[in-house]
């Protein structure tokens, strides 16, 4: 019997994007991604010492790359995603974070495994070359995942899917569109990067709290006239995209109206967390996408684990109000002496990455 150690680490949503520099030297308002220094003593930590001969899979499960908020160099970002745009946007953002890319590669050069699972904002990872610019970067080994992962009981997916404003139809993943090959974005996608990312210019935290309809309530007591200005352009946003620009992929008013109330009301998770567990016959789930760290203990003995995200958080809720920063991650461990895949259920936790002690760090106002 073998003694070597088995895990398997998840994070989701690091949403890394173009660099936290624009090329002035200021500051980059749709750079989320501030932890490159902790990601890496991350891997790092997992690669060496105890962990050096051990069995370590890094599973990323959606939103790594944010493909929807990296703009072009001459222009916001194009509703319709070509193939060539795609790539452009994945070489800026494997150009912005290069410490992340590198240990990456280190990760893999250590004789370790990554799967990357795709989600909302890194749908751009569908295009193969997109796919090859990352290879390129990190590793011909890193795999790239389009379904959801299962093994021994654990059930994998980013979370996307689950939201109407989000849901891929992934059967027809790209369109036909004068002559070219797009990706057939739902309404999500466009809303991110065709009217999000323009008011995060001026309220560079609006894609950072949560949950968003209580922030919407404080919005309107302190913020109230950008609050109401930006909600009549985003009344007439949804009109130009449901029936000026894309009718074809809005066309069921249900659709249209689900669309509507998730913009306010979001899916909870936790309690759609057992049916999913059930149709896919896993003892634990696991998912990202709403940024809200979560471990669920279920009285059938099931689990739900959120992974939460890298990105600083602004919570609204008043049992974690404030803002804050938690790079959350889950640790799979196996017994000693089993090996992945032989169907021996895993033990799950969720835990933070405090890293290594840091004297001073950056202040981000």
């Amino acid at each position: 019997m073998s003694s070597k150690k088995h895990i398997k680490l998840v994070v989701s949503d690091c949403h890394l994007g173009t660099g936290a520099k624009l090329a002035d030297g200021g500051i980059n308002p749709l750079e989320d991604f501030r932890k490159d220094d902790k990601f890496v003593e991350f891997l790092d930590y997992y690669s060496t010492g105890e962990f050096a001969k051990a069995g370590v899979e890094l599973i990323i499960n959606g939103d790594f790359f944010d493909m929807l908020q990296a703009k072009t160099s001459s222009s916001d970002t194009p509703y319709e995603i070509i193939e060539n745009i795609a790539v452009y946007k994945i070489r800026r953002i494997l150009r912005g974070h290069p410490r992340v890319i590198d240990a990456m590669k280190a990760f893999l050069e250590r004789g370790l495994k990554i799967k990357m699972i795709w989600g909302n904002h890194d749908a751009g990872l569908w295009w193969p070359s997109v796919q090859e610019e990352i290879r390129l970067a990190v590793g011909t080994k890193i795999e790239f995942l389009f379904s959801p992962y299962r093994f021994d009981g654990v059930h994998v997916e980013h979370g996307h899917q689950y939201e109407i404003s989000h849901h891929f139809d992934v059967d027809n993943m790209f369109l036909k569109v004068k002559d070219r090959m797009i990706l057939n974005y739902p309404f999500g996608s466009f809303f991110v990067g065709g009217f999000l990312t323009k008011v995060k210019l001026r309220r560079h935290y609006i894609s950072q709290v949560v949950p968003f309809n209580k922030f919407l309530r404080w919005s309107l007591i302190f913020d109230f006239w950008f609050t109401v200005r930006q909600s009549l352009k985003l009344v007439w946003f949804f009109i130009m995209m449901r029936f000026i620009y894309h009718p074809y992929r809005f066309t069921r008013v249900t659709k249209t109206i689900k669309i509507l109330f998730e913009i306010f009301s979001r899916p909870k998770f936790a309690k759609i967390a057992p049916g999913i567990l059930k149709a896919n016959n896993a003892q634990i789930l696991l998912m990202g996408h709403n940024h809200e760290a979560t471990h669920r203990h279920y009285n059938d003995g099931t689990q739900y684990v959120n992974t939460g995200t890298w990105t600083d958080i602004t919570s609204f809720d008043p049992g974690s109000l404030g803002r804050r920063s938690m790079p959350t991650y889950a640790i799979i461990e196996y017994p000693p002496g089993v090996e992945p895949g032989q169907g021996v259920l895993p033990k799950v936790s969720l835990q933070v990455w405090r890293g290594l002690h840091q004297v001073w760090d950056v202040f981000e106002p």
